[in-house]
């Protein structure tokens, strides 16, 4: 536990949360620009355990590779992404993790996540990037999601750096729902962060009344 000594310190951490960590197990959909620096701060703070679904291979590899190098207590299970759905529905009838982190950046991934983990036990985290903006939220509804942008966009080396950024917030946030410690879990309201600006701001779900989730008041 020495490695994590400055963690254990901490009274919103202490030995107790720091155990709660390294025996989590967390399912990651994408180990992309966002992806990889959420593994990155997720397993640098004790998170041993993972699932990986990831439709580039080179990604993949790239993330065992360095879970290899950085701690061999670290053990990285890569599933074949063409079986999501499957995957996903099995993990979350099982409980098996402790939570799901959608950070794939393609909003048809992101959408078919979001949908399969809606009104399940087990948190969903997720975050993209959509027009300089980078969008965070803990079990969204799925018609609450914010639209994806109207024209094609490529993010800029700029909002590239930024997409590092967002990794690093989102492993905060799924840091603190494994502690128990996450006010915003099962809140719908999106948090926008602007690249540019460093500011933050909210989008409030926009769904109807015929909405499962809103009709429950299970959202704001």
């Amino acid at each position: 536990m020495h490695r994590y000594s400055r963690q254990i310190i901490l009274p919103q951490i202490g030995g107790v949360g720091q155990k709660k960590l390294q025996t989590s197990h967390l399912c990651l959909v994408g180990a992309g620009a966002v992806g990889y620096p959420f593994f990155l701060y997720g397993s640098g703070s004790g998170i041993q355990q993972w699932t990986l679904l990831e439709p580039d291979p080179s990604l993949a590899e790239r993330l065992v590779k360095e879970a290899r190098r950085r701690d061999p207590s670290i053990t990285v299970t890569v599933l074949p992404f063409a079986h999501l759905a499957d995957t996903l529905n099995s993990g979350l009838q099982t409980g098996q993790w402790s939570a799901v982190v959608e950070a794939s950046n393609d909003f048809a991934i992101h959408h078919k996540v979001v949908t399969l983990c809606h009104r399940q036990p087990t948190p969903l985290h997720t975050a993209w990037l959509s027009a300089g903006i980078g969008w965070l939220a803990c079990s969204p509804c799925p018609c609450s999601l914010p639209p994806p942008s109207t024209s094609p966009h490529r993010a800029s080396p700029f909002e590239a750096m930024g997409m590092g950024l967002i990794g690093t917030q989102l492993a905060q946030q799924v840091i603190l729902t494994i502690l128990g410690n996450n006010p915003t879990e099962k809140k719908a309201p999106w948090q926008g962060f602007q690249l540019e600006s460093g500011t933050f701001s909210t989008q409030q779900a926009n769904c109807g009344p015929e909405c499962p989730t809103c009709r429950d008041g299970s959202t704001p």
